[in-house]
């Protein structure tokens, strides 16, 4: 409570008054002056009137979610997390990433003979070489839906939107500290660009603009992917979408991987895509009944994420009112 009462007695008195503060979402608040009254116990004086001059600003940012456990060298991952994002483009290294089949132009010496003759015998007849890792920063983009359909089934204060800005701003500081190129794009009427960058300095400015964002208008993402195409062409970059997965924008999601996969394919052929399928759907439950018509309306979604992991695109379903995001990428790690 911002209301107090203190007994003065005959005498002068100081009181220091505390007060704790608990913001609900993200954005900027200010603490105005402080009004304060004074009145006689029998009313034999004249109440009296003051404020301190003195205002506060207090700046809440978005919540950076644990995601380090989530990636180790002693797990395989079915996500590209960070691994799969390596730059096309520069030098050669000798760190070795996979074997694949003769490309025209591939140098003969990078030919693995004794992996060509044993995959012969099982009906394989191109030669296969070996690929090695090059050199530069490896670049991660993030897309998140800024429509008005990520607050369709929340509260002012918690919705879909909100959580996605907390999972944005978390993977740009986990790829951001291991040294990636990071870009980010929030698509809607309210379009937000930031161009990839590494350190620090990046991941401050990330958090600065999410702090000030808000939802719009719909934008399709095959439409964002093409504003940024300069920036993601020649990289292969993990591309990661955050959104809400529904017959609505069942089509524009396909649209946007289909764009997005001219840029993001792999030497194995399948795109670097991951979908974050934030289920709205639940932030409207408050019976057992809710709770059970969420579930079958997440059942009536299946058919899209099934379509999109049959094209190779990574898709992972987050009820962030229940698990963490940490806790859902660690279920799509499996130990060697």
């Amino acid at each position: 409570s911002n209301f107090k009462i203190v007994w003065k007695g005959l005498g002068e008195k100081k009181e220091r008054l505390r007060y704790k503060v608990r913001c609900s979402k993200r954005g900027v608040y200010t603490l105005n002056q402080l009004l304060w009254e004074s009145r006689h116990l029998f009313k034999m004086k004249q109440t009296l009137y003051g404020r301190c001059t003195q205002s506060q600003t207090l700046t809440i940012r978005p919540k950076i979610l644990n995601v380090r456990k989530a990636r180790n060298f002693k797990t395989v991952s079915k996500l590209p997390i960070p691994l799969e994002s390596l730059s096309r483009t520069g030098i050669q290294t000798t760190d070795f990433r996979e074997i694949r089949e003769y490309s025209y132009g591939d140098p003969f010496k990078s030919i693995n003979w004794k992996a060509t003759a044993r995959l012969s015998n099982k009906g394989f007849f191109t030669p296969f070489v070996n690929e090695f890792e090059r050199e530069g920063k490896k670049a991660v983009w993030i897309f998140i839906d800024g429509s008005y359909r990520m607050w369709s089934h929340g509260t002012l204060i918690s919705n879909a939107f909100e959580y996605a800005l907390n999972a944005a701003n978390a993977l740009a500081h986990y790829y951001l500290e291991r040294g990636c190129l990071v870009g980010l794009y929030l698509y809607s009427s309210k379009s937000l660009f930031l161009h990839p960058d590494v350190g620090r300095k990046q991941y401050y400015k990330i958090s600065r603009e999410l702090l000030r964002v808000g939802m719009g208008g719909e934008e399709p993402l095959k439409r964002a992917v093409e504003k940024c195409r300069h920036y993601i062409f020649g990289t292969s970059p993990l591309s990661i979408i955050i959104t809400t997965l529904t017959q609505s924008n069942a089509s524009e999601i396909v649209d946007g991987v289909k764009e997005l996969s001219k840029y993001s394919k792999k030497l194995s052929r399948r795109p670097s895509i991951l979908i974050i399928n934030i289920l709205d759907y639940h932030f409207a439950v408050r019976t057992p009944q809710e709770e059970l018509a969420a579930k079958m309306l997440q059942i009536r979604d299946y058919s899209i994420k099934k379509a999109l992991r049959r094209s190779g695109v990574a898709v992972i379903d987050w009820n962030p009112l229940k698990e963490s995001l940490m806790k859902v990428l660690i279920r799509e790690v499996r130990r060697r």
